[in-house]
């Protein structure tokens, strides 16, 4: 009895050919790249007439794509209090409950990565001129995200901030602890139990 004659491997398929690009394409791409960088650019340029010229046209891009950023922080005045803010959430069992919103100080490091856009709401949300617009959706999302029992929703949600002075020290001293925190209630809505349906 013969042996079977072997196999022989097919040979290997050829690689797929790349497609690049063509040359309109390659041309789209470039110039978006092009804004995109110069936009950043005249953004977090010093304010001259030419910044203010192009910043009212490149904001509405700023903004919609979450790249507007400003220097507040720095100048003219640094910022001289700590904020956060907090929902507090009544249930239909009458119990009430606090979920801090953007807090950093209680978390440890990973975790304020990940944190890191919530506290830039925060900053916003702050202010009351500018963050009134956003309060009732803000707290219909925190009675969603809260929303654990079925037979126990939320009733309830109160947005409030909370701040404390930051003092400033003499030189070489250290800050003292943080010992009480300030807070008011910036809004107040009754939740319909149909937002979770």
């Amino acid at each position: 009895m013969s042996d079977p004659t072997p196999e022989i491997p097919s040979p290997p398929s050829p690689p797929l050919p790349l497609d690049p690009p063509d040359g309109w394409e390659r041309f789209a791409i470039s110039a978006f790249l092009f804004f995109h960088l110069m936009a950043i650019q005249f953004w977090n340029m010093p304010t001259s007439y030419l910044q203010s010229m192009l910043t009212g046209r490149i904001g509405p891009y700023m903004q919609y794509t979450g790249l507007a950023q400003n220097w507040g922080m720095f100048a003219p005045e640094p910022g001289h209090e700590n904020f956060y803010m907090e929902a507090r959430i009544t249930y239909q069992d009458k119990k009430v409950r606090s979920w801090p919103i953007g807090r950093q100080d209680t978390l440890n490091n990973a975790a304020r990565l990940i944190n890191e856009r919530e506290r830039k709401l925060v900053e916003n949300l702050y202010d009351t001129n500018n963050g009134r617009p956003y309060y009732n959706q803000m707290a219909l999302w925190m009675a969603r995200r809260h929303f654990q029992e079925k037979n126990n929703p939320p009733v309830k949600v109160e947005l409030m901030r909370f701040w404390n002075p930051i003092p400033v020290p003499p030189d070489g001293a250290s800050l003292p602890a943080l010992t009480e925190w300030h807070h008011d209630t910036v809004y107040s809505v009754a939740i319909d139990p149909k937002v979770f349906q």
